[in-house]
């Protein structure tokens, strides 16, 4: 992968940058973090310069969010109203998670950005269960305003350990993960209990 993105940026440069990042959304088969450290690798290698190749990855990942989110807003209602769907979740379930998204749909789009595997599902959700577009571009550039630096700092700077650098990312996203999951766990017992039996 690292040898066709060199070979990709060397060609068409902050183009293939976008690109890159953008089709992260719905074509290429990594994770976000794979993908800006590779930026981050790029940079060092001298094929685009960092604070220019670190604007074009705002823009391109915004993009492949935005292109979730939208796809969300109008595809989601079919795939909500088709039998399968409504097989698997009875409609008092799907008015919960319409009000979960409206009461804590920003803290999610947030911290989802930092969790490896959910991020996808999350912008899509948002648009499906109609997030504001303005609240959830502002979460979602605000988390990446941490999120984006940091990578592609890590890929300059080790660089030559950049296989490791990816292994010990790829492994803090799993521990990520598995928080968010436990995180999500515990809320909807609780949520499931509050409104099962009446508790604060």
């Amino acid at each position: 992968m690292l040898a066709y993105a060199t070979v990709f940026v060397s060609d068409y440069s902050y183009l293939a940058v976008f690109l890159f990042l953008f089709s992260l959304s719905f074509a290429l088969p990594i994770s976000e973090e794979v993908a800006l450290l590779t930026v981050g690798y790029l940079t060092k290698e001298g094929l685009v310069a960092f604070p220019y190749a670190l604007i074009v990855s705002f823009f391109g990942i915004l993009a492949g969010d935005m292109f979730l989110f939208f796809l969300g807003r109008f595809a989601g209602n079919y795939i909500l109203k088709s039998k399968y769907f409504r097989k698997l979740f009875k409609e008092k379930n799907i008015e919960r998670g319409k009000l979960f998204i409206e009461k804590n749909g920003p803290k999610v789009v947030f911290i989802s950005r930092f969790v490896l595997g959910v991020r996808a599902t999350t912008m899509v959700a948002s648009g499906t269960l109609k997030m504001k577009v303005r609240t959830f571009a502002i979460y979602d550039f605000l988390a990446m305003l941490i999120f984006l630096p940091i990578l592609e700092f890590i890929g300059y700077f080790l660089a030559e350990n950049l296989d490791s650098s990816i292994s010990i990312v790829n492994k803090i996203g799993i521990v990520g993960l598995v928080v968010f999951v436990i995180g999500v766990l515990i809320f909807a017992t609780k949520s499931f209990w509050k409104n099962k039996y009446g508790g604060s």
